[in-house]
């Protein structure tokens, strides 16, 4: 990869992730946390929403609050997460970009920002949040994937 491409990228990819930031900062993150029946049962599909608002934002002590990740950088360690939660996916590929929150239920729900393309011919990329659940012994599943709109404002 050459150096130029490899720049506009990074400028690219911290560009969308301070956008999705400031929109979580602002409008608050509705996301799925896992509960203690959830845990021990395979097939409920009890969720709770947890309101992150600003006080809440980059608080550690907050159980169950979602905490924004002070380095959005999607490392060795976070792209095996993503890769191994993704790899069954079939109809698209899902490329992380950048890792956006993280939250501390009985184990860790992940927010990652993603590049995703439909597989079939001429199909446009877009923008994703990839939301995956680690229980505490490393298993992985995807709670949901919500496409993101992205505007330029006028």
């Amino acid at each position: 990869m050459e150096p130029e491409t490899s720049t506009s990228r990074n400028l690219a990819t911290k560009i969308v992730a301070i956008g999705l930031i400031s929109i979580f900062a602002n409008a608050g993150l509705a996301a799925c946390s896992r509960t203690m029946a959830d845990k021990n049962e395979k097939t409920a599909s009890e969720f709770k929403i947890v309101d992150v608002s600003n006080d809440n934002i980059g608080n550690a002590a907050t159980v169950g609050g979602w905490q924004t990740a002070e380095d959005q950088t999607v490392t060795e360690a976070r792209r095996a997460v993503f890769e191994k939660a993704t790899e069954k996916l079939v109809g698209a590929r899902h490329e992380p970009v950048a890792y956006l929150a993280s939250q501390t239920v009985s184990g860790t729900n992940h927010c990652f920002l993603a590049k995703t393309t439909t597989v079939r011919p001429g199909a446009v990329p877009h923008y994703t949040l990839v939301y995956i659940y680690e229980d505490l012994q490393n298993n992985l599943e995807i709670l949901k994937i919500e496409d993101v709109e992205i505007s330029a404002e006028k």
